[in-house]
């Protein structure tokens, strides 16, 4: 790692994906009587993940190793969800394997998330610290590194989860640069958590979002020297530049036939070869740089290409009927010891499943609708609530069984210590009290 303070000439860029699959809902509303409580359709989560693999991980995968092994000065950041890393580990261990052989060159840093790439942050403080610690000790036992860097789900962010991430000690955390909360001429520089030492990197959204929704589009195909041009206009301190996409995006979303690998490869060469630029990791950025300008963000963004804000996620009645659903088993979730509850119940606040149910225009966030397997919102929400209905009668079918087993707990310590009543106590106390003082 490169320690030293770059020249104030330079733009530094950190380059990041996000890997996510979901465990996708079964069609609960048709399963078999005998079949209820099993809420995911593996079957379709397989099928997907190999199918992503193939025509993106894989590929795109085998275009990094190669890069960093022959480049030294190529780096790249990935925040790699639970759910994706479960579903490779199950389904595609290979590929999983060339991710761990990226972070071991050193070039390829892994942020940290939210274990099930929730809305967790939504939810509590307490809930989004425990699915980051989740996902903390998966990319501990996988990669055998320790994230320094956050990257919330979505980037959704305000100040208090930027508070959270900073009393777990986070060094900086990665959110979307939108204008709702600063210029584009602010954006690109690096800025602090007003309340923490936690330093906030702010995605150059323009630049992104064009590469995420017009790579490919006709006459007005994006080119790398699109993208070099584009830096080279922004102000003379703009000198962090983030550029962060869905990884899907390389294979899915445009096709290889599209070209899109070979311009994230021709774009990386770029940065690395031409000397105005310098390719750094998250952490790289926040240990080595110090000057920051404080940024308060008091309400939620994200990186959906539309507002910005939450409501891909929580924009209608029927997502906010679902989300205030699942929110209330929370405190009854706390009282249970029964692990694989807790994880439906974490997995049931996956972003996607929310996703899709928006009904509102989504425009350049139609691609992530991509793998969404109902015909409408409506069905997904039918789904979701039919699911969550179950689950919350499983639920309290298992605080009954607690009561139960305490009781029961209760009459056998009963039987093995049995309580003396007053009457024998006093009467033994007289008796022994009466024998001590015969002469």
């Amino acid at each position: 790692m490169n320690d030293e303070p770059l020249p104030n000439s330079l733009r530094q860029v950190i380059v990041f994906f996000q890997v996510h699959q979901p465990r996708r809902l079964r069609s609960f509303v048709t399963a078999p009587a005998g079949e209820k409580s099993v809420y995911f359709d593996d079957q379709l989560n397989e099928s997907i993940m190999k199918r992503v693999t193939r025509e993106c991980y894989e590929p795109a995968n085998a275009m990094l190793v190669e890069l960093t092994t022959a480049d030294p000065e190529i780096r790249v950041n990935f925040s790699i969800s639970g759910e994706a890393l479960d579903q490779m580990e199950k389904y595609t261990p290979s590929v999983l394997e060339t991710f761990k052989t990226l972070t071991k060159t050193g070039a390829v840093e892994m942020l940290a998330q939210p274990n099930y790439h929730s809305l967790c942050g939504l939810l509590s403080s307490e809930e989004l610290h425990e699915q980051i610690v989740v996902h903390m000790e998966k990319v501990r036992q996988h990669f055998d590194v320790s994230p320094t860097v956050f990257c919330n789900s979505e980037l959704i962010y305000n100040d208090d989860i930027g508070s959270v991430v900073g009393h777990m000690g986070f060094k900086g955390i990665i959110c979307d640069g939108a204008e709702r909360i600063i210029s584009a001429a602010q954006r690109d520089r690096l800025h602090s958590h007003p309340n923490y030492p936690v330093k906030i990197l702010l995605r150059n959204d323009t630049i992104s979002d064009r590469i995420a929704s017009r790579f490919g589009a006709g006459e007005s195909k994006l080119t790398v020297d699109n993208v070099l041009t584009t830096i080279d206009s922004l102000p003379p301190d703009s000198n962090l530049v983030i550029l962060g996409l869905d990884y899907e995006l390389l294979g899915e979303q445009f096709n290889k036939e599209a070209g899109i690998i070979n311009f994230i490869h021709d774009l990386l060469i770029a940065f690395s070869k031409e000397a105005r630029f310098k390719l750094r990791t998250a952490s790289e950025v926040v240990i080595v740089e110090s000057e920051t300008n404080s940024l308060s963000v008091p309400d939620t963004i994200s990186w959906s290409a539309n507002a910005k804000d939450i409501s891909s996620w929580l924009g209608n009645d029927m997502q906010m009927e679902a989300f205030e659903m699942l929110a209330a088993q929370q405190e009854r979730i706390a009282t249970l010891e029964d692990d694989a509850l807790v994880d439906v119940w974490r997995s049931l606040q996956t972003t996607d499943h929310f996703f899709y149910m928006a009904s509102h225009k989504l425009g350049e966030d139609t691609h992530r609708s991509y793998f969404s397997q109902y015909p409408s919102p409506y069905e997904a929400f039918i789904n979701y609530m039919q699911i969550l209905k179950d689950f919350s009668s499983n639920l309290e079918g298992a605080r009954l069984k607690d009561i139960e087993n305490d009781h029961a707990k209760l009459l056998e310590s009963e039987r093995q210590h049995p309580k003396v009543p007053v009457w024998a106590m006093k009467k033994e106390l007289q008796t022994r009290l009466a024998s001590e003082t015969k002469p």
